[in-house]
C-alpha cells in the first residue's frame, strides 16, 4: 500500500485532531487519511486506542513523511490545517507550496460569497466553502450528520467511526479536487487559483 500510495500522482490527505492548533502539550493527530484513484484508507495516528508498538509508529511516520516531502500532488481541504500539524510533527520540510492544492481556495474562486448558507446538511447552517456544504452541492450529499463525533477532542470519539469519518472526508477532497479543477479550467480561473 505504501508504494502504490508513493507512487500516485494526486492524492488527498486529511488529519483528524484532538485540539485545533498543535501547540498545546495534549493536542495530537488523532487519525490519518489519505485518498487516491479508487483507494481510500485511514490509520489510527496517536489515538489512544491506538495499539503502535514504538517500532511501528515509527515505521508509520517515516512512510508518512516519504509522503508528505515528495513531489506528488497533495489535496486538502484547508491544506493550512493539516500543514501546520504536519510541520509541528515533521519540521518545514512538508511545506513544498507546489506540492500542496486546496479545495477550499479552489471554492472561494468558483463562489466567493461569504456567510453561511441554507439547508447544506439537514437545514443547518454551513459555510459556502466548508465541504459538507460543497458535497452537497456538487455531489448530492452532505454526509457530516451521519457521524456523531466530538470534533473539538477526536480522542473522545470511537476510533472506528473516526477511521470511517476521515476517509469519507478524503475520499469526497479527492473528487471534489477534481471536479473544481475543472471547473476553474471553464470559466478560466485555473492559473489564478494557481
Amino acid at each position: 500500500m505504501a508504494a502504490a500510495t508513493a507512487e500516485a500522482p494526486v492524492k488527498a490527505i486529511d488529519i483528524e485532531t484532538k485540539g485545533l492548533r498543535p501547540y498545546r502539550a495534549d493536542a495530537a493527530i488523532m487519525t490519518v487519511a489519505i485518498s487516491f484513484g479508487s483507494t481510500d484508507f485511514a490509520f489510527a495516528w496517536d489515538h489512544p486506542k491506538a495499539k503502535w508498538t514504538a517500532e511501528q509508529k515509527h515505521q508509520i511516520a517515516v512512510l508518512l513523511e516519504q509522503i508528505l516531502t515528495d513531489d506528488t500532488i497533495k489535496v486538502a481541504h484547508n491544506a493550512p490545517f493539516e500543514l501546520e500539524w504536519f510541520v509541528s510533527y515533521f519540521g518545514l520540510k512538508v511545506v513544498n507550496h507546489a506540492a500542496w492544492e486546496d479545495t477550499q481556495v479552489q471554492a472561494q474562486f468558483l463562489d466567493e460569497r461569504r456567510g453561511q448558507a441554507h439547508g447544506s446538511d439537514d437545514n443547518h447552517r454551513a459555510a459556502y466553502q466548508s465541504l459538507n456544504f460543497l458535497c452537497k452541492q456538487h455531489f448530492g450529499v452532505a454526509y457530516k450528520s451521519l457521524f456523531k463525533l466530538d470534533k473539538r477532542d477526536m480522542s473522545k470519539s470511537d476510533l472506528g467511526e473516526t477511521l470511517i469519518y476521515n476517509g469519507v472526508d478524503t475520499r469526497y477532497t479527492l473528487r471534489l479536487y477534481h471536479r473544481q479543477t475543472e471547473l476553474l479550467r471553464k470559466v478560466g480561473l485555473h492559473d489564478a487559483y494557481l
